[in-house]
């Protein structure tokens, strides 16, 4: 049986755009797994072998603000509204108070 070559192409353009879109706004597959609900193992299979689910793809685009069309073409206009600040990662604060000790 012959591999459809047009599948493989679509499907290996498909997770080029997923892998694009969420280091656009997430340093890490782990930080966009962790919103999407995911372990970062199962979503890391999403930008190399696997399309990701039909029912993950609305939260995917709000997430990484972009539009399902240019997610499925790569045609169209790519961001959906205005794109946000990247977020700083939190540090680590120091306590305000201290506490004393009894002797």
């Amino acid at each position: 049986m012959a591999k459809d070559v047009r599948k493989d192409i679509y499907l290996d353009e498909f997770l080029e755009r997923v892998r694009q879109a969420r280091k656009r706004h997430y340093r890490s597959q782990t930080l966009i797994a962790e919103r999407m609900g995911l372990e970062q193992d199962k979503y890391k299979q999403y930008e190399s072998r696997s399309f990701l689910p039909h029912y993950m793809i609305p939260l995917f685009c709000d997430l990484c603000h972009i539009t399902a069309d240019w997610l499925f073409t790569g045609q169209g206009e790519r961001v959906m509204g205005p794109i946000p600040e990247p977020k700083q990662r939190p540090t680590k604060k120091t306590p305000t108070r201290q506490i004393r000790r009894v002797a």
